[in-house]
């Protein structure tokens, strides 16, 4: 009868002592976990997210200065506006909004537009400018006689770069143009 009031005994003990492990405070539970969770977030690495370019200004006087500080030839560049727009476009619905000339020495010409070197066009949307550049590329197909261009649309600008100008200097102008919008 001892043995089993011995045997009784260590397990109320041990039963107690159980409760006791399991019956311990809130706070202390909590930093307990809290200490454990820790110890595993450190061992994650946090990621930084990569800083993004900022997307370039969509103007062309800011695109035609940087073509010009990327291609020596390009020698002055002129604003165009309502009073010397030789297509008389600027501003009138569904035309371009702003435009620049881009004077080129390999191309002698006192003129304004693409044929002095190349001319940028800000349109009022992507679409706008994919047409100009569709509409400049049939007409010149259709008619010969008017000569050739380069022409480029990204997102509502457009590039026109004259068509006498030798295929690897307008490699130059087309490299400047991807850049300034990557």
């Amino acid at each position: 009868m001892k043995l089993i009031s011995v045997v009784a005994v260590g397990a109320a003990l041990l039963t107690l002592s159980g409760c006791a492990a399991t019956g311990t405070s809130a706070s202390s539970q909590a930093q307990h976990a809290s200490s454990n969770n820790s110890s595993v977030a450190s061992a994650t690495p946090v990621v930084t997210p990569t800083p993004t370019k900022a997307a370039p200004v969509v103007t062309a006087a800011a695109i035609s200065a940087d073509l010009q500080s990327k291609i020596p030839q390009v020698t002055h560049v002129l604003q165009i506006t309502e009073d010397n727009d030789p297509n008389n476009l600027i501003g009138r619905p569904n035309e371009y909004t702003q435009a620049a000339t881009l004077y080129d020495s390999r191309t002698p010409c006192t003129d304004i537009g693409a044929d002095c070197g190349a001319t940028i066009e800000i349109w009022p949307s992507a679409a706008l400018a994919t047409n100009r550049v569709n509409y400049i590329q049939t007409e010149l197909k259709a008619n010969p006689i008017l000569g050739t261009e380069y022409d480029y649309a990204h997102g509502n600008a457009v590039l026109r770069v004259t068509g006498t100008m030798k295929p690897s200097d307008e490699a130059g102008y087309l490299a400047a143009w991807n850049a300034y919008f990557v």
